[in-house]
């Protein structure tokens, strides 16, 4: 049972590559076989994961917009559907000339891979001489 869930877990977070080589040989795989699985993990499709707190999203360094009308998103992150949703609705040229009125704040959107509702944020630094 326990050598169940473990194989299921590995094949929800790491990937298939990851759930073979860590799964098949161990019940319970150790921190370092994790890691190791980790580190060689090569995905076949660019995929679109971050640590929680520490990536560009987390920090308030990056945004994910989406459109929704009458509470419906009609247009959301999914990378499946940017093409249809986003370029084919005009969505994609809509927030970019949205974005670019906010001010130079914003640089985007994501090219690789392709999220036309990414957008990196950098705000203006200040020096310790000049006010905010």
């Amino acid at each position: 049972m326990e050598r169940q869930r473990v194989r299921r877990n590995c094949r929800r977070c790491l990937g298939y590559r990851a759930r073979a080589r860590i799964c098949v040989d161990a019940a319970a795989p150790s921190p370092d076989q994790l890691r190791a699985a980790l580190k060689q993990w090569n995905p076949d499709v660019p995929v679109a994961l971050a640590a929680p707190g520490l990536s560009p999203h987390g920090q308030g360094r990056a945004f994910d917009f989406q459109v929704e009308r009458d509470g419906q998103v009609i247009a959301g992150a999914a990378m499946a559907s940017a093409t249809r949703q986003w370029d084919a609705a005009g969505w994609t040229q809509k927030l970019h000339a949205a974005v670019i009125k906010a001010g130079p704040h914003f640089a985007g959107p994501l090219d690789s891979p392709y999220e036309p509702w990414h957008y990196s944020y950098a705000p203006k630094t200040t020096t310790p001489n000049e006010a905010p």
